[in-house]
């Protein structure tokens, strides 16, 4: 059908060359290629938008659609499904949120006595700092280039017959998820975990604490003691997985837990227990990036985040915070710049362990490292 149409729009395209060219001398073949170049950017108007691109229309209209979506925006940002999958999330926390936890000591006692005889210091209180952080970024685009990226995408997104496609995506919103897309990428797999905060930084390590650096300074500070292992290989990797999780306390062990390691960690495991063992009977688990431990109610994890780290950190998926704020301090302004659009993003983020437990019940086990400076 469609080639049926193509045909016959061409026929009728030189007929009306002929008459065209007829009445007025014109080459009837000039007049052909004229009629045939206006079709085809009457078809495809953004063919030729590249040259029309008006910077300040355009500013406008990505500040139109970032306030339209501006909460499907912020929540692709900070609440995508791989952080909130993994932690637990506090939401609308703008500086610091305490993080409370009590211990109760042995409190049982024989009935046989009737008086009263209280347990001293039974209760302790404390609390661990949830402290979020101002992240921002600045970008300065070329539309132009952004349109040429931009036709490829609704290229892909066009059905055979030319038409479009409920996918395909205006200029505008395209700039925008983009951005928003690689300000969620870099917050999860740079600085969750591996982040480093450093308030003169331009990194996105710099944005914040992540996991990695809050366990490393909590080793260095005795408030937690690694488990005492060399740094797991490709052969040695099953043994030290065991080791860790045998470092939890007892109450820990008959709750879910989480063991989070990077993917070359959760790689070098899965591959070894399959060349000793045969595929796990939760095989399916294993190409889902988790997989039970043996006899254990702890999954591995393979996790991004943790980049190249050799860390393995046994806890339960409660004990990781995770703080930010989609509501008041979210934001995003879109300014024309002679040639270029600056883009200005700002938002508050940050992670903390919830509790550390205590001596004999540790809510936490991780390994020790050569690359920690501390053994």
């Amino acid at each position: 059908m469609k080639t049926q149409k193509a045909i016959l729009g061409v026929l009728a395209s030189a007929l009306f060359s002929l008459l065209i060219g007829a009445a007025t001398g014109l080459p009837a073949l000039a007049v052909f290629a004229a009629i045939f170049a206006l079709s085809f950017f009457v078809s495809r108007p953004e063919a030729s938008l590249l040259t029309a691109i008006d910077i300040a229309d355009l500013a406008t209209a990505c500040g139109d659609y970032y306030r339209e979506n501006r909460n499907i925006l912020t929540s692709e940002l900070l609440l995508d499904p791989a952080v909130t999958d993994k932690f637990t999330v506090y939401d609308n926390v703008t500086d610091e949120l305490p993080l409370p936890k009590m211990e109760i000591g042995n409190i049982l006692q024989p009935g046989v006595v009737k008086t009263f005889v209280p347990t001293a210091d039974a209760l302790a209180f404390d609390a661990r700092i949830l402290k979020v952080r101002d992240v921002k970024f600045d970008l300065q685009l070329v539309p132009s280039v952004l349109h040429k990226q931009w036709l490829g995408y609704n290229a892909t997104k066009r059905r055979s017959d030319g038409s479009k496609d409920p996918f395909e995506l205006p200029f505008e919103a395209f700039i925008m998820n983009k951005i928003s897309e690689a300000a969620r990428n870099q917050l999860y797999l740079q600085a969750m975990f591996n982040g480093s905060y450093n308030a003169a930084g331009t990194t996105p390590v710099a944005t914040m604490t992540g996991i990695n650096t809050l366990i490393t300074n909590l080793i260095a500070s005795t408030d937690i003691v690694p488990v005492s292992v060399a740094d797991p290989t490709s052969t040695t990797v099953i043994d030290i997985v065991e080791a860790v999780y045998d470092g939890l306390g007892e109450a820990y062990k008959g709750v879910p837990t989480e063991m989070k390691v990077s993917p070359t960690v959760y790689d070098w495991y899965t591959r070894r227990y399959r060349a000793l063992h045969g595929p796990n009977n939760n095989y399916e688990g294993m190409k889902m990036g988790r997989t039970l431990i043996d006899g254990t109610m702890c999954e591995l994890v393979r996790e991004p985040g943790m980049g190249t780290s050799l860390r393995m950190i046994a806890t339960r998926k409660e004990n990781l915070a995770y703080g930010c704020d989609t509501f008041a301090t979210a934001t995003m302004d879109i300014q024309k710049f002679d040639r270029t659009l600056k883009v200005l993003g700002d938002f508050k983020a940050g992670v903390e362990l919830h509790q550390l437990g205590t001596a004999g019940n540790l809510a936490i086990s991780v390994n020790e490292l050569v690359s920690d400076g501390l053994v």
